[in-house]
């Protein structure tokens, strides 16, 4: 028994679809790594995370050229309903993250 490994089975597209969104984790960042001048031993897989939080937390997006940005949108307070009870709540008003596939990417994609 191997201890500390964990065995995934998967089937042949869950594992193409795997190891896509690998090459997706390493497109991204190449490029925020890119942008921002962080090379060599300073670059690993957890800077790029935080210069697109950070950034979004400013309220500012984040573009990666051919690919897309994340953009911070803004979701205004609403009144929502309970599902079980039926009464009415009211939902705060807060901000999301959202990611736009930039014209490149997307004609890419369509061929």
């Amino acid at each position: 028994m191997l201890s500390g490994i964990k065995l995934q089975y998967l089937t042949s597209s869950q594992s193409l679809l795997k190891i896509e969104l690998k090459k997706v984790q390493r497109f991204i960042l190449r490029a925020v790594c890119k942008q921002n001048n962080i090379w060599g031993d300073k670059m690993n897989k957890q800077q790029p995370i935080g210069v697109i939080t950070g950034t979004s937390s400013k309220g500012e997006g984040v573009q990666i050229k051919d690919f897309g940005s994340f953009v911070v949108r803004r979701r205004a307070a609403c009144t929502g309903r309970n599902l079980q009870t039926g009464a009415s709540i009211q939902i705060v008003a807060s901000k999301v993250v959202a990611f736009k596939v930039s014209k490149a990417f997307e004609d890419a994609v369509n061929g």
